[in-house]
């Protein structure tokens, strides 16, 4: 900053001032993540859970902010170049459609790389289940289109829809031939994964979703009869490191959120549901 008319000025309320008022440490915590991830329903978990404990705290919401400061912006538009961003890739119709696929037939048969060799000429991005730079895990593809400049939303989503189409018979038919040529190495791989995920007393979130990944074709070729996808979606989710902390009401360090998730599946697992109730899974008191 050059500029002379611009002066520093030197709070005298200092953080240590305010830390000794408040009677604990000042700690800024920043939640970040894609939209509709959960960002400010956890922050305001936090917060409540903070304030309970008689700490001071305040949720500054992007969101919020935005209604006072963008309240008489609207949405920047090009007659050529349609949607205007911060992102050069979403010019156009700015439309982003993804579709998640579960593809443990083509990654047991190390077909998968072939069989979606071709998404880049389409204008396709193959990436893992928490979207763009992060790793495929527990064999769940994230597939969505690359380009939205030039390209009408029905266009786009008519071929996002034939390719997943065509990827999803492939593995409907790659699953035949494992079914067919060992099954019984893929039922051992079922039941191995379904009795880790019944008696493990720890847990990791990457680990979770290998094993339910192989649960999850279980139940799709009928070898697992009681557990359902409802149960193995809510595993997935509940898994994750906030939504965990969430869920137990309490703030964990790793190696304590790999015990509770643990709890948490062995519990969620061994349920015993009446016909017609399918249980609540809320933590033990």
């Amino acid at each position: 900053m050059t500029d002379n008319n611009v002066v520093w000025h030197h709070a005298t309320v200092t953080r240590n001032r305010r830390e000794e008022l408040n009677g604990h440490k000042s700690v800024i915590v920043w939640f970040t993540g894609l939209s509709n991830s959960g960002k400010s329903t956890i922050a305001h978990a936090a917060e409540e859970l903070l304030f309970s404990q008689g700490c001071r705290t305040f949720v500054f919401d992007g969101d919020n902010v935005r209604h006072g400061l963008c309240a008489d912006l609207g949405f920047a538009f090009h007659e050529t170049f349609g949607y205007l961003t911060s992102c050069p890739t979403n010019l156009g119709t700015g439309m982003r459609a993804s579709v998640l696929l579960h593809l443990p037939g083509l990654v047991f048969s190390s077909e998968v790389e072939k069989a979606l060799k071709g998404a880049t000429n389409l204008g396709i991005n193959i990436r893992g289940i928490y979207g763009e730079g992060t790793e495929i895990r527990g064999n769940l593809f994230q597939i969505s289109n690359q380009h939205t400049l030039g390209l009408k939303e029905e266009d786009l989503i008519e071929t996002m829809t034939k390719f997943a189409r065509m990827i999803i018979d492939v593995e409907s038919k790659t699953r035949d031939i494992i079914i067919k040529k060992a099954r019984v190495e893929f039922e051992d791989k079922v039941a191995r994964s379904l009795a880790i995920l019944r008696s493990a007393r720890i847990l990791s979130s990457n680990e979770v979703l290998n094993l339910l990944s192989a649960v999850r074709m279980g139940i799709g070729q009928g070898i697992i009869q009681d557990v359902t996808l409802d149960e193995v979606n809510e595993i997935m989710l509940v898994s994750r490191p906030a939504n965990l902390q969430l869920y137990f009401g309490e703030i964990l360090e790793e190696h304590e959120r790999d015990i509770r998730r643990a709890e948490y599946v062995r519990r969620r697992l061994a349920e015993k549901k009446e016909p017609g109730n399918r249980g609540t899974g809320e933590p033990e008191k």
